[in-house]
């Protein structure tokens, strides 16, 4: 029988720490890419060090916002706009 013995391999947690901001990164596309180099640009000016799992949870709690706020908030409302103003201008498209 073999027993589990659970040692932190800092590669791996590494590389699942990069693999989680880079996708979130990307499903929050490119408002989350502008929000998080501000929030690290703020923390460097105030002298905060962000490594490891701090960085992480930055990146994934700025990223849970943005894209939410982008995704449902922004996009419907941004969706609604067009087709409003849609529907004026296709007057002159169909006479």
């Amino acid at each position: 029988m073999t027993s589990y013995q659970a040692q932190d391999d800092p590669q791996l947690k590494y590389e699942i720490l990069m693999r989680h901001a880079v996708f979130m990164l990307l499903i929050t596309f490119p408002s989350g890419w502008l929000l998080v180099a501000l929030v690290g640009v703020i923390a460097l000016l105030a002298g905060i060090d962000l490594l490891g799992e701090v960085d992480a949870f930055l990146v994934s709690l700025v990223c849970a916002a943005t894209g939410y706020w982008q995704w449902f908030a922004l996009l419907p409302w941004l969706w609604r706009k067009w087709k409003a103003r849609g529907n004026v201008n296709q007057l002159w498209i169909c006479s």
